[in-house]
């Protein structure tokens, strides 16, 4: 069976080594990128770099503390990457965050 390609987006480092091993640690996916900055802008290096590597599924951490950023991330992908499943990652505890990065474009959270 192929692996996926995924792409992580974690401003915090230890949540983004989580995610790397969690994602490694499947038979199915392998960590193709880790970024440690959202993207704001269709110009992002990040968003090329995503194209270059043909990702299949982008993880996008949603900070309690301040989702804006990944929210905008998440819709901003969907539009320039839209080939790539968006998925968020965050706390269940916030249902409004889960709802707007729903109505943001992710497919799961």
């Amino acid at each position: 069976m192929p692996e996926l390609s995924v792409v992580i987006v974690a401003s915090d480092s230890e949540q983004r080594a989580v995610l790397q091993v969690l994602v490694d640690g499947t038979s199915v996916a392998r960590t193709s990128h880790a970024a440690s900055n959202y993207p704001v802008a269709a110009t992002d290096p990040l968003i090329p770099r995503m194209h270059a590597l043909h990702a299949d599924v982008i993880l996008i951490d949603v900070p309690v503390e301040n989702p804006s950023l990944a929210l905008s991330a998440i819709e901003l992908l969907r539009q320039e990457v839209p080939e790539t499943a968006v998925f968020a990652i965050g706390s269940m505890s916030q249902p409004q965050t889960i709802v707007s990065a729903m109505r943001s474009g992710a497919r799961e959270y």
